[in-house]
């Protein structure tokens, strides 16, 4: 009786155990939400103007673009900057169909996974030795009740990041 219960008990047992490593990671989809949002501050070079992008309400995109310290913070009072006024403020209006693409998009390049600190301190250690600024990219969304706020260094995230901003200033200039 024991081994009739050990044969049948083990192999359960260890299917049971072992559907962590082998099932394959499930694919994240980003459902319909008026509660999805994704804030990105973008920055090339430091001489290169900044980029702030949000997108939020099913399609609702503004990007602010200038040298100012407002384009990545509201609330900065630098007012004797000879930089301060430098904002252009560009909205556009995309379907909510497009909407959901560009955050999965985003998703899909890594937005909300987790990135290594030793990985990206070893990017940007690389991109001093080689005199090659990084770009500075700090992210905040919420995707599906999903929170992140970080700077990234992901090289697809990024580049993502750029194909968009790039994408909503021509759309905007286009009009």
């Amino acid at each position: 009786m024991k081994k009739i219960l050990t044969a049948f008990l083990l192999p359960l047992f260890s299917l049971g155990c072992a559907s962590d490593w082998y099932m394959p990671e499930e694919h994240f989809t980003v459902r319909d939400s008026g509660l999805n949002r994704v804030q990105i501050v973008y920055q090339k070079t430091p001489d290169s103007p900044r980029m702030r992008c949000d997108m939020s309400d099913r399609g609702m995109v503004t990007l602010l673009v200038g040298h100012s310290v407002t384009v990545g913070d509201d609330f900065n009072i630098e007012y004797q900057d000879r930089h301060f006024s430098d904002v252009q403020k560009i909205s556009t209006r995309m379907s909510p169909e497009l909407f959901l693409i560009s955050l999965q998009s985003l998703v899909d390049a890594g937005l909300l996974e987790r990135e290594d600190p030793d990985d990206a301190t070893a990017k940007v250690e690389k991109a001093e030795a080689e005199n090659k600024p990084l770009p500075k990219v700090l992210v905040r969304a919420n995707i599906n009740g999903i929170k992140t706020e970080r700077f990234t260094f992901n090289e697809n995230l990024i580049f993502e990041i750029e194909m968009q901003l790039y994408r909503y200033r021509r759309a905007a200039v286009s009009r």
